[in-house]
């Protein structure tokens, strides 16, 4: 847990970061931003993936992010699965695209941090519990 901490500091320091060079530079700070969404995912994803091989279930690095997310609904963890997978496609659009989709229910990369922010502690709550 101590070392998820770590990467969600390091995520939202980009953030604030990002906000703050965007006033001056928009693209640059833009580029700070979806870092800071893939930061919040592979956190999340490298916590989970422990969780689950401690209970028992190893996860190959082949198609990694899909037996994760099935392996916490076989274990009960149908919702963490759910808010991994939504994550896992902001964290896509913000490595992948040019602009944001507005389909995944987000105008500007600065939403699309909040909403993957949201998404991390979703996931924290539903495997803690």
């Amino acid at each position: 847990m101590e070392l998820l901490r770590v990467w969600e500091e390091v995520a939202r320091e980009l953030f604030i970061q990002g906000l703050s060079i965007s006033a001056h530079n928009k693209t640059k700070g833009e580029i700070y931003i979806r870092r800071a969404i893939s930061t919040l995912y592979y956190g999340i994803f490298w916590y989970l993936k422990e969780f689950v091989e401690a209970r028992g279930t190893k996860i190959k690095e082949y198609n990694a992010h899909v037996t994760l997310r099935e392996s916490l609904k076989a274990k009960g963890y149908e919702k963490a699965s759910q808010y991994l997978r939504e994550l896992h496609l902001i964290r896509k659009n913000a490595d992948y695209d040019k602009f944001p989709n507005t389909k995944l229910g987000y105008r500007n990369w600065k939403e699309a941090f909040e909403k993957a922010y949201k998404l991390f502690n979703l996931i924290l709550k539903e495997v803690q519990r």
